[in-house]
């Protein structure tokens, strides 16, 4: 029948009279079992959703599985007279209508009998998985001064093993329906591009020297997919955004993932968490659907140090995350955005770092946010400088990385002094760059995405020669290189030695360490917004 109302043209194999109503239940098995006997049944086959394999992603996931028959001529139909049982009910149970619910880890299987013909289905539960890390990801580009091992982690909660949960992690705007395979691949990508951007930044005006070597190198020494919802932190929230989301409970992720002991054998400086933040400011919000207590938000980048307490784009609060006898950073990658907010975090992370760096050398930080970036007197910023992590050197808009409006600039020579030769700049000067992007080379958020790695390459990099006064420029990549040897040895932003080739990895000539003082925290002058929308 065309619409349901309208007389069928059919043909019938069958036709049965009874002398009662059923209900309508009833009518929908005979339907389904259609007009072939079980006693005809070749063989059936256990058929999961679209997107489950033999492993089940999750705790507490419930999804339906189906038993499709085949005849004797190779016909298929739903079997609705299955039976249906577990092997393993401490692992996951199984219900009558074929609906399974995943209860721990482990491994069970799942059996369906239609008379004397049973099939089965091994399903093994997890919680979390560590996948072998990506070759990309594991190899640091050649070269590299300074070696940086990472923890890639990421947290997807999901409620039937093949999708985001959106009632834990909506997207902004709407709730944004995302497979867990796409998810991983997409995070993939983000991580890679991430690793990409600062490596390639790290080559000291690589944009035009082809010979010009790398400070940085990441390896991602393990990855951790977690298949579940951060844990909240007790005591932490963010006061002040609708619904004081949590905070993660770090410490209990340390415990959870055996943190502890990898962060100290592989001395790993760095953790990229892979997660989406929501709060009852989304728009996809709706009171009632979405438990406030599934609301979360991370800093874009958080630090733990032994000798300097936290430095980075937070609270720095130095109780939020386990102490450990090196410093390590804690980067988020918002799965909802693009590599772009990654980057964005890491360029958030620098000036954090140099600005401190600046203070603790000079008692102010006149020399990163005034010289470098672009400040008048009254702290207020210019254009013609190097720019920053939200601004290029031809705007004073925020976010304003497409702009066509052309400015003289000294970020391809800049001096301290401002004496260095200037150029006309906009978005065309870092969007025509050709970069070594992992996987496809168009994507979204390109321009923004090589604005930040054009930045970083104009920091005083490797072997730089910047003159200042009677002496030099340092390596600024040190301070992300290795923070505690920095440290350590007092190294500033600039050195009173002459050293021909500063940043060459054997011939460093520390100055002596600043005389021992309280140190204010100098605190970014950017906005400490939860991965940034």
């Amino acid at each position: 029948s065309q619409y349901g109302d309208e007389t069928a043209n059919a043909s019938y194999e069958e036709v049965r009279i009874h002398d009662r109503a059923y209900p309508n239940g009833d009518v929908q098995q005979m339907f389904l079992r259609g007009p072939v006997r079980t006693a005809a049944l070749a063989s059936i086959t256990i058929l999961p959703p679209t997107g489950m394999r033999d492993t089940v992603r999750g705790l507490n996931v419930r999804f339906p599985l189906r038993a499709i028959g085949r005849d004797n001529r190779g016909r298929q139909f739903p079997v609705a007279v299955t039976r249906w049982a577990s092997s393993n009910t401490a692992v996951a149970t199984v219900d009558s209508t074929g609906r399974v619910r995943s209860l721990a880890a482990g491994r069970t299987e799942i059996s369906a009998s239609v008379g004397t013909t049973p099939v089965r289905w091994t399903a093994e539960v997890v919680r979390m998985r560590r996948v072998a890390v990506d070759p990309y990801l594991a190899t640091p580009i050649a070269g590299a001064l300074w070696e940086v091992p990472v923890v890639l982690i990421e947290y997807l909660p999901t409620a039937d093993g093949a999708t985001i949960d959106t009632l834990k992690k909506p997207d902004f705007y709407v709730a944004g329906p995302m497979t867990l395979d796409s998810t991983e691949r997409r995070i993939l990508s983000f991580a890679k591009r991430r690793k990409m951007s600062v490596e390639q930044g790290s080559r000291f005006r690589g944009y035009k020297d082809a010979a010009s070597l790398p400070s940085l190198g990441y390896r991602v020494v393990e990855h951790i997919i977690v298949y579940e919802i951060e844990p909240p932190s007790a005591t932490r929230r963010w006061v002040g955004i609708l619904g004081d989301p949590r905070f993660p409970d770090w410490f209990q992720i340390f415990s959870d993932l055996q943190l502890d002991p990898l962060m100290r054998a592989r001395q790993v400086r760095e953790i990229w968490i892979a997660d989406s933040p929501f709060d009852a400011g989304f728009p996809s919000y709706r009171a009632g659907v979405h438990d406030p207590n599934d609301f979360r938000v991370n800093f874009e980048s958080n630090m733990a140090s032994p000798l300097t307490g936290d430095i980075s784009n937070s609270f720095r609060d130095n109780g939020d995350l386990p102490i450990l006898p090196h410093t390590y950073i804690v980067y988020g990658i918002n799965y909802r955005r693009s590599q772009a907010e990654a980057v964005h975090n890491v360029g958030h992370q620098l000036e954090a770092m140099m600005s401190y760096v600046a203070s603790r050398q000079d008692g102010n930080d006149r020399l990163f946010w005034r010289d470098f970036v672009g400040q008048n007197a009254q702290g207020q910023f210019v254009t013609g400088r190097t720019g920053w992590t939200h601004m290029p050197p031809n705007t004073i808009g925020n976010y304003d990385y497409h702009n066509t409006t052309l400015v003289s600039s000294d970020i391809e020579d800049w001096r301290p002094d401002n004496s260095g030769t200037k150029k006309l700049v906009n978005v065309d000067t870092w969007g025509k760059f050709t970069y070594p992007w992992p996987g496809d080379a168009e994507f979204d958020q390109r321009v923004e995405s090589q604005w930040y790695t054009y930045w970083f390459q104009n920091f005083p990099g490797r072997a730089n020669r910047i003159a200042r006064g009677t002496g030099w420029m340092t390596n600024w990549w040190a301070f992300a290189g290795d923070w505690d040897a920095a440290i350590r040895t007092g190294l500033g932003l600039y050195s009173g030695v002459q050293a021909a080739s500063w940043g060459a990895g054997t011939s460093y000539a520390f100055p002596a360490p600043v005389a021992a003082r309280a140190m204010p925290h100098v605190h970014p002058r950017v906005p400490r917004s939860p991965q940034r929308r």
